[in-house]
């Protein structure tokens, strides 16, 4: 998929997704509203039952048309302008809210104009034990008599009455959810495609040379009259064995990443002399730099030892001094050392290259992974041998740790137990 295309299928995606979270807020906020307002409906009527119950105990026929009012969303306040039973309002309270289906906490108290006092009934529990201590109600400032009850739970008693609701809403989130991944698998999916599109360049490269070097030396061997130039055979003859070394070095690379990739990888974990190791890697290592004696060794007089599969080991040790050479300038040093540190033998690979910023830190770690910098074939590779040694050091139980900044080179930590 072209980089505009998709960029048009994330736009749109993130549309639907923000118009659909919108819609489906908009519409549960207007299901809540109606339900509040049949709720305060259904509650205005109750309580005004109420009152005409309390005012006929009284032989008060007085109208209670005006008598209730809600001066908060949660709080009733009702006028009665006479004496109020505080065990018929109980009663009352009760028997109209049930009528009416209104299962829900609320609590009570009665004003006496006399006093001036806000005396608390109680707190009427619906299923639930009632609480120890009651919460103070607001007080109305009135000249007459009256009661008020506060529903102190009411937005989540009405909010756990809309099942359908909630059901729609959990769905719809579900959906966004699976939607949100997707779009995150197809993006990550998308960097994976155009990674591997730049690695089967970068390979096509880096065969492509050797090969048709070897080629045209391999031409050149076939003219007659090279068999009476020695120094051309010899030439020739050396370069197809450089290249060849080349190309099987390459191919070694990819295999290496085949076998990380493996769910599992048969170890054969063995003790191993570090300084040994380091030795013939740093020997190996000088045949192919241009100044053999810029490869230096410090380590320790006493023996240090680890478990590890020899085979792996070597093949980490060789591709961190392979990317110490090749990110160096030709005439600066590239460090081996080992040592104990803390109970742990610690390895490091040190060179004078260009370094790296920290935000490649982690990420050259990954598979292809190449830091974007000047022409992509300057420096040989596919981006396999970090992701090797990430991958391999993990699995010999050992910590991988890299030290790096612009300008002041690189250093490769690897700690291991101790055999």
């Amino acid at each position: 998929m072209k980089n505009a295309s998709f960029r048009r299928l994330l736009v749109l995606a993130l549309t639907a997704i923000l118009c659909t979270t919108i819609v489906q807020g908009f519409w549960f906020i207007q299901a809540f509203d109606l339900k509040e307002k049949q709720f305060n409906q259904q509650v205005t009527i109750a309580l005004k039952q109420v009152a005409h119950l309390l005012l006929r105990d009284n032989q008060n026929f007085s109208p209670v048309d005006e008598a209730v009012s809600q001066p908060a969303s949660n709080y009733f306040v009702v006028m009665v302008n006479d004496q109020i039973d505080v065990h018929l309002l109980e009663a009352a309270l009760r028997s109209e809210f049930e009528k009416r289906q209104l299962q829900m906490d609320f609590e009570y108290g009665i004003y006496d104009c006399s006093s001036e006092e806000l005396r608390y009934g109680d707190y009427i529990s619906v299923g639930q034990p009632q609480k120890d201590k009651p919460s103070k109600l607001p007080r109305v400032y009135a000249e007459n008599n009256y009661f008020s009850v506060l529903f102190p739970t009411k937005s989540s008693s009405l909010v756990s009455q809309m099942g359908i609701w909630l059901f729609s809403a959990g769905v719809v989130l579900l959906v966004l959810v699976f939607f949100t991944y997707t779009l995150y698998i197809i993006f990550r999916q998308k960097r994976l495609s155009e990674i591997q599109k730049d690695f089967v360049n970068t390979m096509t490269h880096e065969f492509k040379t050797p090969l048709s070097t070897i080629a045209i030396s391999a031409e050149t061997l076939q003219q007659p009259e090279i068999v009476n130039q020695p120094e051309r055979l010899l030439n020739y003859a050396g370069i197809i064995q450089t290249e060849t070394a080349r190309l099987r070095q390459q191919v070694e690379r990819v295999l290496q990443m085949a076998l990380a990739d493996r769910e599992k990888i048969e170890l054969r974990p063995e003790k191993i002399d570090l300084n040994q190791a380091l030795e013939k890697a740093a020997q190996a290592a000088r045949l192919q730099h241009r100044h053999p004696e810029l490869i230096r060794l410090e380590l320790t007089e006493a023996p240090l030892t680890i478990r590890a599969d020899q085979l792996h080991f070597n093949n980490i040790l060789y591709n961190l001094i392979d990317n110490a050479i090749k990110y160096s300038p030709a005439d600066s040093p590239i460090t081996l050392a080992a040592t104990e540190l803390n109970g742990l033998v610690h390895l490091r690979i040190t060179d004078q290259g260009p370094g790296m910023a920290a935000e490649y830190h982690q990420r050259i770690f990954q598979k292809f992974y190449r830091i974007p910098t000047g022409y992509r074939h300057d420096v040989k590779g596919f981006g396999l041998g970090l992701y090797y040694v990430a991958e391999l050091v993990k699995l010999m139980g050992g910590r991988l740790q890299l030290e790096s900044a612009p300008g002041q080179g690189t250093s490769v930590h690897l700690y291991f137990g101790k055999a």
